[in-house]
């Protein structure tokens, strides 16, 4: 007898369980995610730099005393890239022109002069 209340006992447990999961954390997803699978492919623009942008490629030539300690600079603080030529580059994007991005060299700390051409 005790086994049939264990076995019981049991199967209402993972009943609840799974009622619980289902209507409350499953069923609210089913929808949204039809939406979004069910989106129409999309065309980037110039905003789309942004998320591809390799931001390291607008990093400050190194020269001088920072080159020769550039064991101890710190390429994570923000004075470390060159937001100006990056905001100037999406503008230009954003105005219909070409835009030749930075290429740096991460052997030498410097950028160098050949960098890729973006369309708009």
């Amino acid at each position: 007898m005790y086994y049939v209340e264990y076995v019981l006992f049991w199967l209402l447990i993972f009943a609840c369980k799974f009622t619980f999961a289902y209507f409350l954390q499953i069923k609210p997803l089913v929808k949204p995610t039809n939406i979004i699978r069910d989106l129409p492919s999309m065309q980037y623009s110039w905003r789309d730099l942004i998320s591809k942008t390799q931001y390291d490629l607008f990093y400050h030539s190194l020269r001088g005393e920072k080159l020769e300690k550039v064991h101890e600079y710190n390429f994570d603080h923000p004075d470390s890239f060159n937001t100006d030529l990056l905001l100037s580059c999406m503008e230009e994007l954003k105005n219909g022109q070409a835009v030749s991005k930075p290429n740096y060299d991460f052997k030498t700390h410097k950028r160098t002069d050949h960098g890729l051409l973006v369309n708009p």
